[in-house]
């Protein structure tokens, strides 16, 4: 709050300094007694916010705000009646802000009223009943609009928080079923960011935040595989291996059934799906593999092969990497290789935060 009243403050002074120049030099208007009142009221008028806002609500904060921006604006108006009534619309976008329908009323208004007093003072600005009648239409479409607009938007945040906390979920219940893999979404997501914000920078159609969401989610569907196949020491059966390959197929259909978009979804789908068309589910080949999924089967892997399993040790960070490049244009894209090797660097510097992050969170379970 504090950073919204300091813009604002600043760039309602700076304006009036503007205006009035403009008004004294361009214009060549006599700067009056009052014109300069207006214009220092104009530039303290904040302080009586930093006095008392340490004292009030929240609420009663905003609200506060709203009044002090709405007598500024009022001031700059009588300032300066040639900018026109259009300066009374900023009001309402500060009321965005708090996305309440409270502030939207009041912020209408006051800014009524504001307006409405400067019509009355200032003996330069002429009143004609349809014109404003007009223009009070305009300004209630104008303010609904926002509101409607901020609703909106809340609720798309409300949401998106629930996505996430069903995401968080998610990711908790599938861990919870391998000590193996605790971290393993957190981290997959971590690197498949990295990766594809390098791809992004060079010109791929990268969807960061469906990357995001989609690499966190990729594992879902092991919540629906046997815990004894997922922390097996041993090599797996045919059968086994057939159960575990279900999981991308069972993922999707989660994501589907909590209505999660096709663009997060088919990432799921198809993260184990391999370039030389011998991947699982679908055995996709080549370019019919999505862009995000190519890119969460790069960094699946690399997670795995940094990170200790049930079958196996972990292998160095630099091993992993050579192993990946060897696998180029068969089980990964070649196009996309380059690019991990160029972004490795980032990938070895946090791997190296995890994989320690992981140690110490494992220690300290120990004891």
């Amino acid at each position: 709050m504090k950073k919204l009243v300091f813009a604002t403050w600043f760039g309602t002074s700076l304006s009036t300094l503007f205006i009035t120049s403009y008004s004294t030099f361009v214009l060549q208007e006599a700067l009056t007694k009052e014109s300069i009142y207006t214009l220092i009221a104009i530039i303290v008028a904040y302080l009586p916010y930093f006095l008392v806002h340490q004292y009030v609500s929240k609420s009663w904060k905003k609200l506060l705000f709203l009044l002090t921006t709405t007598c500024v604006i009022a001031s700059i108006f009588y300032l300066a009646p040639y900018i026109g009534h259009v300066i009374f619309y900023i009001i309402p976008i500060y009321a965005v802000l708090f996305k309440e329908k409270i502030y939207f009323i009041f912020a209408f208004f006051i800014s009524l009223i504001g307006y409405t007093t400067v019509l009355v003072l200032q003996p330069f600005i002429s009143f004609y009943p349809l014109y404003e009648f007009i223009q009070l239409l305009a300004f209630i479409t104008y303010t609904v609009i926002l509101y409607y607009v901020s609703t909106v938007s809340a609720k798309q945040e409300k949401l998106n928080s629930m996505y996430t906390k069903t995401m968080e979920a998610l990711v908790l219940a599938i861990e919870a079923k391998d000590d193996y893999t605790r971290g393993h979404s957190t981290r997959v997501s971590e690197y498949s960011m990295i990766l594809g914000t390098y791809l992004e920078n060079n010109g791929f159609q990268v969807d960061l935040e469906v990357l995001r969401i989609s690499s966190l989610l990729h594992d879902i569907g092991k919540v629906n595989i046997p815990i004894d196949i997922l922390q097996k020491k041993g090599k797996l059966t045919e059968k086994e291996y057939e159960e575990i390959k279900k999981h991308p197929t069972f993922g999707a259909e989660i994501a589907i059934s909590l209505e999660f978009p096709e663009e997060i979804t088919e990432p799921i789908l198809y993260h184990h799906e391999r370039m030389d068309g011998k991947g699982y589910p679908h055995g996709l080949k080549g370019e019919s593999i999505p862009l995000l999924a190519r890119i969460i089967s790069i960094a699946d892997t690399f997670d795995a092969l940094t990170t200790n399993r049930s079958y196996r040790n972990a292998f160095a960070i630099d091993e992993a990497k050579e192993i990946i490049i060897d696998n180029s244009g068969t089980q990964f894209d070649d196009e996309l290789i380059p690019y991990f090797i160029e972004c490795f660097p980032s990938l070895r510097s946090r791997a190296e935060q995890l994989i320690e992050l992981e140690r110490q969170l494992t220690i300290a379970m120990v004891e």
